[in-house]
């Protein structure tokens, strides 16, 4: 269990919640589960990739279709699950609330001005990164870097700019 979901359920038992939820934060965080989620993730990530090839979605399109939407069912009960269990403290953490939106657009439907909400549905894949704590820390990582990148960036594009001026002088 990540330190994350360990301290939401710690906050959960402090705030004297229900013994019934309590057992379902355990579960829903458990080391079987999260692996189960795990593999899930990367079939579906396969499933997606097959969408590519149009001779196998005319072959097996209605397999991959109810693969996809069995994948959706089982992301949604974990959504469902957690929301249950923890209830306010699902939305303390931002990994929660990223699962939710990628669930979430994964619901739009396909018609209209929405269909291209509905091409996001490869971001489920994405949902790696809430789920394995190794790169949990390399997206932590990054983006506490971001702010010293910033200046890095910004020096390079007086560098460059400076550089495409010069040369324009003497070359133009």
């Amino acid at each position: 269990m990540i330190a994350l979901e360990q301290q939401l359920i710690a906050r959960l038992a402090a705030q004297g919640a229900a013994p019934w939820r309590l057992k379902l934060a355990r579960w829903i965080e458990s080391p079987r589960v999260v692996s189960f989620i795990i593999s899930v993730i990367v079939v579906n990530a396969v499933i997606l990739g097959l969408e590519s090839n149009k001779d196998l979605m005319a072959r097996s399109g209605a397999l991959r279709v109810a693969l996809d939407k069995a994948c959706l069912a089982i992301f949604i009960c974990e959504i469902v699950a957690k929301l249950l269990a923890f209830r306010g403290l699902f939305w303390r953490s931002g990994w929660n609330v990223f699962d939710f939106v990628v669930v979430a657009v994964a619901l739009v439907p396909g018609a209209g001005p929405w269909a291209i909400i509905r091409s996001l549905r490869f971001l489920r894949v994405l949902r790696l990164l809430t789920m394995i704590p190794s790169l949990r820390k390399v997206v932590a990582a990054f983006l506490h870097a971001i702010p010293g990148l910033g200046g890095v960036l910004l020096l390079m594009v007086i560098f460059l700019y400076t550089s495409a001026v010069l040369a324009v002088n003497l070359f133009g």
